[in-house]
């Protein structure tokens, strides 16, 4: 593990246009995961997550969300592990944004309340 937060309100956020890459980390008990919010129109906020560890209490492991018109969120999951918490992956858009949530079909997601919530695309490997 590289990097790990306990114990925090929100692992890791991304808004407003920013893109990144997340890669060896672990988040212990954090209300929300990893959030990626598409929420300022004309812009994509863009994340990929690779093996990263999502455990404890939480109400969403990966949560991918659009709330505004002409905004967009996407993110990419692959070799991670969601334990514990109520929604594993989160997909949901509204007001007339976009929101994308792929999953290489590659991660583990294990007692939670719902493996998934909206849509999520599984992407094979190529």
């Amino acid at each position: 593990v590289d990097t790990l937060f306990r114990k925090v309100r929100s692992g890791i956020t991304l808004a407003a246009g920013a893109t990144a890459s997340v890669t060896g980390v672990q988040i212990n008990d954090a209300q929300y995961g990893i959030y990626v919010w598409g929420n300022t129109a004309g812009v994509t906020t863009s994340l990929f997550v690779s093996n990263t560890t999502i455990m404890g209490d939480f109400s969403q492991a990966v949560a991918v969300i659009s709330v505004v018109a002409g905004g967009s969120a996407k993110a990419t999951v692959s070799t991670s592990m969601i334990a514990g918490g109520n929604s594993g992956l989160y997909q949901s858009q509204s007001s007339g944004g976009s929101a994308v949530l792929e999953s290489l079909g590659n991660n583990s997601i294990r007692q939670t309340s719902f493996q998934t919530v909206g849509t999520i695309t599984t992407v094979g490997s190529i």
